[in-house]
């Protein structure tokens, strides 16, 4: 069971971060450059869009992907293996509205769906999903374990009730058998066992 939260959980991994590569490839990297020097404008918005989003260039200027992208080159979507950490950075909630920023700002602002998507089917349900697993599976073996302690118990009763039955057979009473022997006699003719001497 553990083993299929996992697989659900790498398969959301993979699809968001293909879904990822496919929109947002180099949208992160886009910078202003003055269209007359080539210079990159220093009050220009970093990064810019090239259409769609809110960051535009000012006049004169050419928004190319040719910046570095954020938080030193880390956070972006131009891979699937950087995708898929930028979905775990999204994943553990910690910095995920200023990836949704920037995507907003470079892309287009409804893509707040992928972000809100991606935060509920990751932290809300795959890993509560998880969780209740975890439990689940804590529970049967807390119950595999009282079971395996009271039939230790019962075993252990039984062994004792067994032993006084053995005491009783070798004092000349009550045996395993539940049938009556004969105290020995020493020196009338019958010895210990019964027989004739």
């Amino acid at each position: 069971m553990l083993s299929n939260v996992l697989g659900l959980c790498c398969f959301i991994f993979f699809v968001f971060g293909i879904l990822g590569v496919q929109l947002y490839a180099g949208v992160l990297r886009g910078l202003c450059y003055n269209v007359d020097d080539g210079m990159a404008g220093d009050a220009t918005p970093a990064p810019c869009t090239l259409g769609g989003g809110t960051a535009v260039c000012p006049l004169n200027y050419e928004c190319l992907l040719l910046g570095e992208n954020d938080s030193r080159g880390v956070v972006h979507f131009d891979s699937i293996g950087a995708a898929i950490m930028t979905i775990f950075q999204v994943m553990t909630m910690e910095g995920w509205n200023d990836v949704m920023y920037l995507i907003q700002d470079t892309y287009s602002p409804m893509m707040f769906l992928y972000f809100v998507l991606l935060i509920f089917l990751g932290p809300i349900f795959a890993i509560q999903l998880f969780l209740v697993v975890i439990s689940t599976k804590f529970a049967e073996t807390k119950e595999s374990l009282k079971a395996l302690e009271a039939g230790q118990i019962a075993e252990v009763a039984v062994l004792g009730d067994d032993q006084e039955l053995g005491e009783g057979h070798h004092a000349g009473g009550l045996g395993l058998d539940n049938q009556v022997y004969p105290e020995p006699v020493v020196g009338g003719g019958v010895v210990a066992g019964g027989g004739p001497e």
